[in-house]
């Protein structure tokens, strides 16, 4: 099962995603860093890099991530606590901290 979803009507925006195979993720980054509440599948990189962030879920839990859209679009309280969380842990991810990391790790930092 894939599903990719991202629903742009403020104030019920999200990003949500289901895949079992998944790179690092940076769909997720850029949508907390724009204020959008993530359900993401709990594989690959994606719990490392959403953190606490979002709500994960076993990617072919489809009755979960029902059941969390829902919490997300009826519920003001938990879009905001996931709008701060989320922008706040985008900002740990940068492309001066990517190259900065790569820098020290060959020794030519």
């Amino acid at each position: 099962m894939r599903m990719n979803l991202t629903v742009f009507d403020k104030p019920r925006s999200g990003t949500y995603k289901s895949a079992r195979y998944e790179g690092f993720g940076m769909v997720f980054l850029e949508a907390m860093a724009s204020g959008l509440p993530v359900i993401v599948g709990n594989r690959t990189s994606i719990p490392e890099v959403v953190g606490d962030a979002g709500i994960l879920l076993d990617p072919f839990d489809v009755d979960g991530f029902a059941y969390w859209m829902r919490e997300i679009l009826s519920n003001e309280d938990l879009r905001i606590k996931l709008f701060e969380e989320g922008y706040r842990r985008s900002m740990n991810f940068s492309w001066e901290k990517c190259a900065g990391r790569l820098l020290k790790s060959t020794g030519r930092f």
